[in-house]
Parts: C-alpha cells; sequence; structure tokens
C-alpha cells in the first residue's frame, strides 16, 4: 500500500513530465474532440479568472467541473492555498476554517452576499451541495464592501446557479456509512423571461458510524486497567438535515432589473458524539434546530442616466435549537453502558439532566449602491444591519449550566463602508480605497461568583464604535504580469454563538473583546502561455497579520465543554505558491503550497507575570500544507460520451494541540504528519442529460485528525447519478 501511495504522489505531484506527450496526443485527436467551448462557459470561467486578477487577495473556483462529483464544499476549500478547513468528525459535523493563521468567524461566509452564519446549521458549508452552485468567491484578507461584512481573516461568496433558460436537475449520492445526499434544482420563467420561479434543495442523511482508535479511545477492562488501540464504531454521530431556497419574481422591468420575494427553509437532527476532544463520549445526546428566514430583494441598475445601482436585500429569520441530555446512562467507546446511575452526559461530575432550548430571532438587511463617475472611476458605498435576540428556557431546569444561557440575550451591529474604486486610462493600474464604521452593542449575562461564596447571575454590557479602511492595487507592468498589493485595519465583532454558546458542548463568553487585525498580502503573478493549448499559471504571495484580541475557541476543559477566548496579542506571517498548469482546456494539474508562522506574540500573562509561552506557535493550528491536483475534464468518450477524472493528493506537516513550550518536545501532543489521497471519474451521456460519477475519499484508509485529535472518517467510497433536464416545463 505504501509503494502504491507513493506511485501516486508521484503521479499527483509531478504531471508536468507529461505535458509535452499530452499536447502531441491531443492535436492528434481534434477530429474526435469537442475544441469549441460554448459562450456561457466561457462567460462562467471568466468570472471566476477575473476574480484571480482583481485587486484583491482572491481565488475564483468556477463549480461547474466539479458538480458530478459527491463533494461537500469543505473540500473544495480545503484544496485552495493559504486555507485549512478542520472538521470535528463526518457529514454535518462542526467545521473551522483558517486563512493565513486566522479562524473561526473571522472567516465569514456569504450565499449570493447574504451572511451565512444566520442561515441555520443545515446551511453550513458542510451541508450545501455543489450542484446547486455556480462559483466560490474567496477573498484572502481585505474584502469587497459590498459583502458589508466585518471579515477579519477574509470572506468566502457561495453564488448560487443563476440559470436563466427553464431546467430541471435530480442527483443522487449513497456512500459508506450509510450516508445519501439527494439535492433538486430547477428554474422557471414565463415565455417573456420576466416571471421567473427558482427552487435548490437537499436532503443528507449519515449514520457516521466510522472507526475510531487511538489517542482518547479506549476502556476499562475487567480488571480495571485501560485498554487502548481497540477500534470501535462511531455510535452517536447520525446526521440528518434537509434545506430550500425558494424565490419567486419578476426580472427586466422598467422599474426594476430583479424584484423577489423568497424563503430560506432548513432542519436539521444529529447525534452529539463527543466532547471537544474524544476523551468525552456521548451515548444519547441529541441536538436539532429548525430555520426558516423570509426575505426579498430588489434590484435596479443603470439609474440616474445610466450611473447608478441599487442592491437592497432584507430578511427576518427565526432559528430553534433543542439539546437533550436525559440519559441515566454514562457509555464507553464500545457503545455499552458503565454507569446506570448518571444525571445527563454533558459537563462530567457536574452533570444535570436538561431539556434546553433556545430561540433565536434576527432581522438582517443589507443596502448597495454603486455611482459610476466615469469609465475610470466609481463609488461604492454599503449597509449592513443585524438585529439579534436570544431567549432560552431547560425544561427540566436543574442543569446548572443552562442557567445563564435562559436569560434573554440580544445583539445588534451596524456595518456602514465606503469604498472608491478607480483604473487608468488603459486599465492597467486599478486601486480601491474603503473606509468602514462598526458599531456593536450586545447584552448578555454569567453565572459567576459576584465578591462573595454565592454564585448568580450577573449582567455584562458592551457598546463599541470602532473604524477600519483597507487599499488594494494592481498593476499590471507587462503582458501577462500582474503585481498586487492589499492592507487594511480590520475589526470583527463577537457573533452570537461566541457569545451565547450553541447550546451544547459550547458555553457562553459574555466578556468577549472585538477582534482588531492589521493585514498585509503582497503578491506576483506571471502567466505562461506556450500556444493556444498549453499555458501556466503561478503566483507567490506573502501575507503578514498583526491581531489583537484574536477570538477563538480555548481548549477543552475535565469536563467535555469549552468556551470562546480573547488572545491578546497574536502575529501571523508567511507566504503561498501556486500553479496551475491548462493543457486544451481538457488537462489541468495544480499544485499549491502554504507555509504560516503564527506565534503568541503576548509578553505578560494577564497577572503581569511573564507569559511562559511567548513566541510559540499558536497550539491546535497547522503551519505547513500542500495540495496537488491532476484532472482530466470532459474527455470525449464516444459519440455523446464523455468522461472526467481527478486525482487529488494533501500534505499536512504534524502539529501541537498544545503549547510547544508546556510540554516536552519529544512527548508533547502533536497531531500526527497526515497524507492523504482522493480519487473519482465520471461519465457523461449527453443525449441521456445523465452523469454518473464515482469517488473515493481518503483511498488508502489513514487515520486523519484535525482539532485535538478528533478523528475524522476513514475511506469514504460514493456513487453519484445526475440527471439534468433542459426546458422541462
Amino acid at each position: 500500500m505504501k509503494r502504491i501511495s507513493k506511485i501516486l504522489h508521484l503521479l499527483a505531484f509531478m504531471p508536468v513530465i507529461f505535458v509535452n506527450d499530452l499536447k502531441s496526443q491531443t492535436q492528434q485527436t481534434d477530429t474526435t474532440k469537442r475544441v469549441d467551448i460554448k459562450a456561457v462557459d466561457i462567460l462562467r470561467q471568466q468570472k471566476a479568472a477575473d476574480l484571480r486578477r482583481s485587486p484583491f487577495a482572491a481565488d475564483g473556483i468556477d463549480m461547474q467541473p466539479l458538480r458530478m462529483q459527491n463533494l461537500d464544499l469543505n473540500r473544495v476549500l480545503d484544496r485552495l492555498p493559504g486555507i485549512r478547513v478542520r472538521q470535528n468528525g463526518g457529514l454535518g459535523s462542526e467545521a473551522s476554517y483558517t486563512i493565513h493563521g486566522l479562524t473561526g468567524n473571522a472567516i465569514r461566509f456569504f450565499v449570493d452576499g447574504v451572511p451565512i452564519n444566520n442561515l441555520g446549521s443545515a446551511f453550513g458549508p458542510g451541508s450545501i451541495p455543489s450542484n446547486s452552485l455556480e462559483r466560490i468567491e474567496v477573498y484572502k484578507g481585505v474584502t469587497p464592501i459590498e459583502l458589508g461584512s466585518d471579515a477579519l481573516g477574509g470572506a468566502i461568496n457561495l453564488v448560487t446557479r443563476q440559470d436563466l433558460q427553464n431546467n430541471l436537475e435530480f442527483s443522487y449520492a449513497a456512500g459508506s456509512f450509510n450516508t445519501h445526499r439527494a439535492t433538486l434544482s430547477s428554474y422557471f420563467s414565463s415565455k417573456n423571461k420576466k416571471l421567473f420561479a427558482q427552487l435548490n434543495g437537499f436532503i443528507n442523511s449519515s449514520d457516521n458510524n466510522y472507526e475510531v482508535w487511538g489517542p482518547g479511545v479506549a476502556i476499562a477492562g475487567s480488571d480495571g486497567r485501560i485498554i487502548e488501540n481497540i477500534r470501535f464504531k462511531r455510535f452517536n454521530d447520525d446526521y440528518k438535515s434537509v434545506g430550500a431556497k425558494v424565490s419567486i419574481g419578476l426580472r427586466e422591468l422598467a422599474w426594476a432589473d430583479l424584484l423577489s420575494i423568497g424563503l430560506y427553509a432548513s432542519g436539521s437532527d444529529r447525534g452529539i458524539q463527543t466532547g471537544r476532544t474524544m476523551a468525552f463520549v456521548y451515548g444519547a445526546v441529541r441536538y436539532d434546530d429548525r430555520f426558516m428566514m423570509p426575505n426579498i430583494r430588489y434590484v435596479k441598475r443603470n439609474l440616474a442616466g445610466g450611473k447608478l445601482d441599487v442592491d437592497i436585500f432584507a430578511g427576518i429569520n427565526s432559528l430553534r435549537g433543542t439539546t437533550t441530555d436525559t440519559s441515566s446512562n454514562k457509555f464507553n467507546w464500545a457503545g455499552n453502558v458503565i454507569d446506570p446511575n448518571v444525571q445527563g452526559e454533558l459537563n462530567g461530575i457536574r452533570a444535570q439532566k436538561s431539556i434546553y432550548q433556545f430561540n433565536d430571532r434576527n432581522i438582517q438587511s443589507r443596502v448597495n449602491a454603486n455611482y459610476r463617475f466615469s469609465e475610470h472611476l466609481q463609488m461604492r458605498l454599503a449597509y449592513n444591519g443585524t438585529w439579534a435576540r436570544r431567549e432560552g428556557a431547560d425544561e427540566l431546569g436543574v442543569a446548572e449550566w443552562t442557567i445563564a444561557l435562559r436569560e434573554p440575550q440580544y445583539m445588534n451591529k451596524n456595518i456602514v463602508g465606503a469604498a472608491v474604486e478607480s483604473n487608468n486610462k488603459n486599465k492597467t493600474f486599478q486601486q480601491i480605497l474603503s473606509f468602514r464604521a462598526l458599531h456593536y452593542k450586545a447584552e448578555s449575562v454569567a453565572y459567576q461568583y459576584s465578591g462573595n461564596s454565592q454564585r448568580e447571575l450577573v449582567p455584562i454590557s458592551s457598546d463599541d464604535l470602532l473604524w477600519g479602511g483597507s487599499y488594494a492595487a494592481r498593476w499590471i507592468p507587462a503582458t501577462n504580469w500582474a503585481l498586487k498589493l492589499s492592507a487594511e485595519n480590520s475589526i470583527r465583532l463577537p457573533e452570537g454563538v461566541e457569545l451565547f454558546g450553541d447550546g451544547t458542548t459550547i458555553l457562553n463568553s459574555p466578556n468577549l473583546q472585538p477582534e482588531q487585525s492589521q493585514n498585509l498580502n503582497a503578491s506576483v503573478h506571471r502567466r505562461f502561455v506556450f500556444d493556444d493549448n498549453l499555458s501556466l499559471e503561478t503566483s507567490g504571495n506573502y501575507f503578514f497579520r498583526n491581531t489583537k484580541n484574536l477570538i477563538w475557541l480555548g481548549e477543552g476543559d475535565l469536563f467535555g465543554t469549552a468556551r470562546y477566548e480573547n488572545l491578546e496579542k497574536i502575529r501571523s506571517q508567511g507566504f503561498e505558491v501556486e500553479a496551475r498548469l491548462n493543457i486544451r482546456e481538457r488537462f489541468f494539474w495544480t499544485l499549491s503550497s502554504t507555509y504560516q508562522d503564527v506565534r503568541n506574540r503576548q509578553r505578560l500573562a494577564p497577572s503581569g507575570a511573564p507569559n511562559v509561552v511567548f513566541n510559540d506557535r499558536l497550539r491546535n493550528m497547522p503551519y505547513f500544507f500542500a495540495n496537488s491536483e491532476f484532472r482530466l475534464q470532459s474527455i470525449r468518450a464516444g459519440k455523446s460520451k464523455y468522461l472526467s477524472a481527478y486525482l487529488n493528493t494533501q500534505y499536512i506537516e504534524k502539529f501541537y494541540f498544545g503549547w510547544p513550550s508546556l510540554g516536552n518536545q519529544a512527548t508533547n501532543a502533536y497531531v500526527p504528519r497526515q497524507f492523504i489521497q482522493d480519487a473519482g471519474t465520471a461519465v457523461t451521456f449527453e443525449n441521456l442529460g445523465l452523469t454518473v460519477g464515482l469517488d473515493c475519499y481518503n483511498l488508502f484508509n489513514q487515520q486523519i485528525y484535525d482539532n485535538y485529535l478528533l478523528q475524522k472518517p476513514g475511506r469514504f467510497l460514493s456513487i453519484k447519478i445526475t440527471y439534468h433536464l433542459s426546458n422541462p416545463f
């Protein structure tokens, strides 16, 4: 197996040696292959390429070639340079995202510009199907003000399909661990194209009963001694979710280019298998939520003599989540009851049975305006407002950990931004200068000792007005060259889950302070065009982050829970490189690697004593990783059959999940070095509108980890069938 792994490693990382052979072969088969790309495909690919050429440190991913894979978006994002996606388990598990050393909610997610953190857990990136997306926009550092966010480390915008022709598409995928995923996408418009209706829906389910072993996974033998290195199947980790985005509206009217009324709706249900580490195993804890958000959007372009564009969005959402912890049994990893007389499983010896339910109410509005003074100068204005309120209740009312969460808590955020964009006459120099004002007000509570021996609820209030700004520029000194520079002083306000907790294993943290960071990106891009059929794009990027009050999820405590906390000063710097080889728009090879040095720069501990972990690498943070992919796309396999295939490999250097200075370097706990391969193929029967895809993730069944040695699934095999019907109505 190791020999096969090495062969695949070489194939994925060194396909350039086959370029000349592939080039000659493809030239000889011109008569049997499509050489023309439809105009719509060219335009779609151009949008993703334009983003990479913008002044921002950004990537654009065209999702059309990836729709036929049984591929969740976390895998797509994890293959990009500078980005690491870390999950706590299988389908539906919590995931954290890191861009250039900044992590968690410092990375903002959007669906068509709408913040995803307000759309319920079922609309997480790991659940949204690839079929429903047109492209993914990734910003590493400075973000456009029209997203209207307080992103600190970057933003990821998921752009849904904008099909303007009647169509119906259905897909179904089945895979290991009893995993099933189904999607439905459809678009209908009237004969004059003015009235339309659109639906994107999905259903996901998985038992997630993969094997786990190693650190934290152990049972006691009959003699009371701990037995390790036994493999067990996860048994309370099942996941189900359903979600839909529906919209109906009007297009291309005299008074509106777009007026739509829509609805986001979702629900999820899952078992809670572990605490923040695998040392805590739960056998009956459950979580479910239900979400709904009606919304309206209005777009009008070319007002004021063709110079002004306006885009307005507003929505009201409701999220209800319930954590049920009523078991009298304590379980081990074998799924056996080892104590039938406990009072719930969460919080260890502090456990008390609970049925905790929270209700979130959220009002969100977004206004974007763009005014063009001339072909070379334009101004953008943006406003984003969020009003959130949480109320909680515990049906049993005895669990101490829910006391603070039962009190009403609220948070209001208002963000106003302005940006000026200019180009020179030949558009070889483009720059964007922007400013943001951020107002944040929150009321929360803490359950703590307050100057005496009795614990009590203590109200916590926050009210801040902060300012940020950014500059981004791109210069094209010669054909196929580009130099880019971006810098910002960015602010991020705490999110609801960070302040209020998640109702399961994350406790509330009402004393959090906003994050602030000075960010810098400098990059060079070079494109080599050898002929019409062969090109190579290369890029190198240096990044620097100086962050105060970094908000991150602290290490789990002795009871399996954790809470978000501020780290006073963190510095991150590093570089990323990438190469993209394109042969006749059919053969693609991508290679990227990232090195990030993220260190604790707080010299003094809160007590005033020297900080013993000063200048340590940030714990639980990978510092070197690389990806490579070799892809064959739409190769003709018959008169109406096309073949696609890919091989992806990923390398992650080992990293400590504790502070290195607090343990012996030889024995300190670490996440081991990982080398993982994925492979797949798909056949499209164009005359039938049918595609059949086969995928295998973690090809050699490696033991892979992310956060605090939380083990992820082993080998995953799946088959996916996609049926597309044009003009069915």
